[in-house]
């Protein structure tokens, strides 16, 4: 252990002379005031330079639009600096990465991203929202790490979907999800579909660790309605693929994927309810590999594919606040006598690797070598992020499980000092 942690050490020490220690920070607060750059992120974006931290105070600012290689931080972990508008970031490229940490906002877009964007400690609960809280499109890299997304009543028939993915790759780790509710009807009309928590098409690659997903109860009709019969809304999914998407699924029986519930249908004299939604639903050619989860219900159609992996698939977690001084623990969960190798690196990156389920997410500036997991089925981890490590620096971890039949990775996790 002593081997590993000189190790470590020389990692973080070789980390410290790196060029992403060097950007400027930027003070934004909508108040103003001494030492203040700006009063809103957007003018603070145009300034920055890539490498840049932007540090924002509590307050409520603009959605603003962002295609450089900053860091947005929220100046603490209570998600008091709130953006009352929509964060679009498209056309990031590589090399380079966008992170944002500790904000909270209304709506998100991703489109056109060559370059992995990070979005560590987010809260998404906007007051409306149309077909999806936080859209993802042509996106090479995103990943979710112990982030909040709750979808509203639709303020259409369908209620909104609380993620969506179109042709992108995306990992959530440690997060919630959950899909609208379906809209309230009185008499005249049926009431709304509720939407999903994660909905993905068109080739996506989808991995879920750790992470709860709600699909969003049906609408309900508001009154009894006598003879007109209008109808419940359905509920919606916790976890919905089609167009060829595939995903991995993985954490423990407290990581539910979760039918959304059917809304009522207060109808006389016939039973107008709608249908309840499932758990994941798979069409148009998907395919699944869950493990560990609490699965509520599955629909597989014609050409999908949902596989229960046996034995569970490993995933990675992380426990401890993320600031220079603070210990970090890490457990890595998998199979008894299984030898784990466990990874620190500078960058996020994909490096597709044909004969595993996970793909490579993160350089190997090191690799230590723990052993075997014990009986617990779990193996832990421990290291002090030293003080002089500035606010904003982020790096990368993942874990290598090595069995008797072969290797298997788990989920990456981002490590982002936050200001608090």
């Amino acid at each position: 252990m002593k081997m590993i942690r000189y190790a470590l050490a020389g990692l973080l020490l070789s980390l410290s002379s790196t060029s992403a220690l060097a950007g400027q920070t930027w003070w934004i607060d909508d108040s103003g005031g001494a030492g203040i750059d700006f009063t809103d992120i957007q003018p603070a974006i145009n300034a920055a330079s890539a490498g840049d931290l932007l540090i924002v105070h509590p307050g409520t600012y603009s959605g603003f639009n962002l295609g450089k290689n900053l860091t947005i931080m929220g100046f603490n972990v209570n998600h008091t600096s709130v953006v009352n508008g929509t964060v679009t970031i498209a056309n990031l490229t590589s090399p380079g990465r966008a992170v944002l940490t500790g904000l909270r906002l209304k709506a998100m877009n991703l489109n056109s991203n060559g370059a992995p964007v990070i979005l560590d400690s987010i809260r998404i609960n906007p007051a409306f929202a149309g077909t999806g809280v936080v859209t993802i499109n042509n996106c090479f890299d995103v990943r979710m790490y112990q982030c909040n997304v709750t979808a509203p009543m639709g303020t259409a028939v369908a209620g909104s979907n609380g993620v969506e993915a179109v042709n992108s790759r995306l990992e959530v780790v440690d997060s919630y999800l959950a899909g609208a509710e379906g809209f309230y009807v009185g008499c005249s009309g049926d009431a709304g579909d509720g939407g999903s928590a994660l909905w993905a098409s068109n080739n996506s690659i989808i991995s879920v660790f750790q992470t709860t997903c709600d699909g969003g109860p049906g609408g309900q009709t508001d009154g009894f309605c006598e003879w007109s019969d209008p109808y419940g809304g359905d509920g919606g999914d916790g976890i919905y693929l089609r167009g060829g998407s595939r995903a991995v699924i993985a954490g423990d029986a407290t990581d539910t994927i979760m039918f959304g519930w059917e809304g009522w249908g207060d109808s006389f004299p016939i039973f107008t309810d709608g249908a309840r939604g499932y758990g994941m639903a798979l069409a148009g050619g998907s395919i699944a590999r869950y493990s560990g989860v609490n699965m509520t219900s599955t629909l597989i159609q014609a050409g999908s594919l949902a596989t229960l992996a046996v034995p569970a698939d490993p995933y990675l977690e992380r426990t401890g606040t993320l600031q220079a001084g603070r210990k970090q623990t890490f457990w890595i969960y998998g199979t008894p006598g299984d030898q784990v190798t466990f990874y620190l690196g500078r960058s996020p990156l994909v490096t597709i690797d044909g004969t595993q389920e996970m793909d490579n997410l993160v350089t190997h500036e090191r690799a230590y070598t723990l052993g075997a997991i014990p009986a617990t089925g779990r193996l832990k981890y421990e290291f002090t992020v030293p003080t002089f490590f500035p606010d904003g620096f982020s790096f990368y971890s993942q874990a290598e499980v090595t069995t008797s039949s072969g290797s298997r990775l788990t989920n990456s996790i981002p490590i982002v000092l936050r200001y608090l």
